[in-house]
C-alpha cells in the first residue's frame, strides 16, 4: 500500500515532477526569447494600428548609390599616406 513506499522515493518523485515542470518552463522561455524581436515588432505594430496612431515611415531612396560622385571601390594604388597602404596590405 501507500505506507510501504519509503519517504525518500516519494520525495524523489515530487522532485522529478518539479524538474520536468521547470524544464518545460525553460523550453517555453527559450522559445519566446528566440523570437522576442519578432514578437515585439508585431505586437507594437498591431498596437499602433489598433489605436490608430499615425507613425511616420522612413522614405526609401529610388536607387542605392554613393552619396558623393565616386566609385564604390577604393583604388589601393592611389593612396597618399603610407600608413594606410601598410594597413591595406595587412
Amino acid at each position: 500500500m501507500f505506507f510501504d513506499i519509503p519517504a525518500t522515493s516519494l520525495l524523489e518523485f515530487v522532485d522529478l515532477k518539479r524538474f520536468s515542470l521547470n524544464l518545460k518552463i525553460i523550453q517555453v522561455r527559450n522559445l519566446i526569447s528566440d523570437f522576442s524581436v519578432l514578437i515585439a515588432i508585431v505586437s507594437l505594430t498591431l498596437t499602433t494600428y489598433l489605436i490608430g496612431l499615425e507613425v511616420p515611415s522612413l522614405k526609401m531612396p529610388a536607387s542605392i548609390r554613393p552619396t558623393m560622385d565616386r566609385t564604390w571601390l577604393v583604388d589601393a594604388t592611389n593612396i597618399e599616406d603610407y600608413t594606410v597602404a601598410l594597413v591595406n596590405f595587412l
